[in-house]
């Protein structure tokens, strides 16, 4: 409560008091040097009896002193409770700002200094547009929220060591000035962009898996995911490698590189010694930089990734990345994804082999083991869809005297010789040529040699193989067979059936000259 104190008849103390008087002026520096309340009042005095604090009114010659302690301690109230809210401010782990529209800070907190690594405790002399990398992005910022409403927005700033940083910026517009807040989102940013790397390295890989498992295995299916991950990871060399399950020795592989590598780099040698980090890769789900696979014959990169492909404990292949121009630091995510891939990859070649054999029972004729009638034109069809040479050749071959020999010795020895026929065939011909058996006695091989000399040699080939059979093996009859050869040109024969059919007609032909020539004996 304010005190009332009548100095009329004190006047020793009245005149003391008089030697303060103040004007409202200087009162009031006064009072906001020592947190008093503003007043403006007329002819005021101060003075400190007995430490409290008392304003002094001159009315006529009698002075009222009111006590104004209450009024102080009400005041510093008011400044511990702002000085309470600024400590909090000031400790919040976000950016607190307000400027004017020309970029000249007002006041900022103590987190946004430490953000922007500011030295000075000051505002003064600060301008936020030496924040912005470019002049136009404060430009940009400022026209979209000229229009008074709150706006959160993200863009990038510079600190005062040059660093670039991510903000998510809540702000506010009232009378061309600028309150806001800044939330440093670096981290959040770079996390977000580490993991779209990961879905990117995951989708794109799925999309190679998915297309693994519509292509047969005979077919280059490794290559089809090596694709995928040339485009997503950053390699001068990625292979896939398959091991043998008895000996460790690779029996399969596809390979990526750079144009820019050397041919040593490009073309490595086939000696990796992975027998000895095997047992490593049982127990680990990637090995980073494993010097022990290179040998002296082979150039080792500055940086290797290694991921197992595996069945439990049972190793059967790997992925493997070399980066040979500079070194690469592998981040979680690309190993994370990588993983992730590898199993998909391993899924996916487990269920390509299970329906490949599936395929294969339903395409292969089960004697002889070549290609059925549907195998077969499954096979033609792609070939010729797929065809970019001049020219093939289709052989159409009949086994002449089957059915004697099934009337005469029976069909067990009837399927033997058809056996000795494909037997015949697989031997003459390339691996990559087409064989099937495509009725009870008829076999047909597509190959694409290009000249009429060489599918000529090759039917040469097939009589005299016959003929060697039928000498040395010394079956109770003689192996025969009567052979079509049909040219393909695209030009002219369009369709596998259209190829048959001349190849047929020729095979028939030949079977004529036989029969005429065995009349005449």
């Amino acid at each position: 409560m304010s005190e009332f104190i009548n100095l009329k008849n004190n006047e020793n103390q009245s005149n003391s008091l008089k030697n303060l008087k103040l004007s409202p002026e200087e009162f009031i520096k006064l009072a906001r040097k020592n947190k008093i309340e503003e007043l403006s009042l007329n002819d005021i005095y101060i003075s400190r009896i007995k430490r409290r604090y008392y304003l002094i009114k001159e009315e006529g010659k009698e002075f009222s002193l009111v006590e104004i302690s209450p009024i102080i301690k009400k005041y510093l109230n008011e400044v511990n409770e702002l000085k309470s809210i600024r400590k909090f401010i000031d400790h919040l782990p976000i950016g607190i700002y307000h400027t004017d529209i020309n970029g000249k800070i007002f006041e900022i907190n103590k987190y946004f200094y430490k953000m922007m690594e500011l030295k000075n405790n000051s505002p003064d002399n600060l301008n936020a547009c030496t924040f912005y990398p470019d002049k136009k992005d404060r430009e940009n910022i400022i026209k979209k929220i000229k229009s008074g409403k709150l706006e959160v927005l993200e863009y990038q700033l510079i600190n005062k060591s040059g660093k670039k940083l991510w903000v998510r910026d809540y702000v506010i517009k009232y009378r061309n000035q600028f309150y806001g807040v800044l939330v440093d989102i670096t981290q959040e940013k770079e996390y977000k962009k580490k993991l779209e790397k990961k879905d990117m390295i995951l989708s794109t890989i799925s999309k190679g898996i998915k297309k693994l498992l519509t292509l047969p295995y005979e077919e280059d299916v490794f290559s089809e995911v090596i694709k995928s991950l040339e485009k997503v990871i950053d390699a001068d060399r990625i292979s896939i490698l398959e091991f043998s399950t008895k000996n460790n020795e690779v029996i399969r592989r596809a390979v990526h590189t750079k144009r820019d590598l050397t041919i040593e780099e490009m073309f490595p040698q086939q000696n990796y010694k992975f027998e000895k980090c095997v047992s490593k890769l049982r127990e680990k789900d990637y090995l980073i930089n494993p010097e022990e696979i290179y040998t002296k014959n082979i150039k080792k990169p500055k940086t290797s990734l290694i991921l197992p492909l595996k069945d439990g404990d049972n190793l059967w292949g790997i992925f493997l990345f070399e980066n040979f121009l500079k070194e690469k630091e592998w981040s979680e995510e690309e190993i994370e994804a990588l993983k992730i891939s590898s199993d998909l990859f391993r899924i996916a070649i487990l269920q390509r082999k299970i329906l490949d054999k599936l395929i294969t029972q339903s395409i292969s004729d089960d004697l002889t083991g070549l290609h059925n009638r549907r195998g077969f034109f499954n096979k033609a069809n792609h070939f010729l869809n797929n065809f970019n040479k001049k020219t093939a050749f289709l052989f159409f071959i009949d086994f002449d005297n089957l059915k004697k020999i099934n009337d005469t010795f029976g069909h067990m020895e009837g399927d033997k010789a058809l056996k000795e026929v494909s037997k015949i065939l697989r031997s003459i011909f390339r691996k990559k040529d087409l064989i099937a058996r495509i009725g009870g006695d008829e076999f047909v091989v597509l190959t694409d040699v290009e000249k009429k000399e060489d599918a000529e040699n090759l039917k040469k080939r097939i009589n005299e193989r016959i003929k060697k059979i039928n000498k040395t093996l010394k079956y109770p009859y003689k192996l025969s067979v009567s052979i079509g050869v049909a040219k393909y040109d695209p030009d002219k024969i369009k369709t596998i059936d259209e190829l048959l059919i001349v190849s047929d007609r020729n095979m028939y032909m030949e079977k004529k000259n036989k029969q005429k020539e065995g009349e005449k004996k």
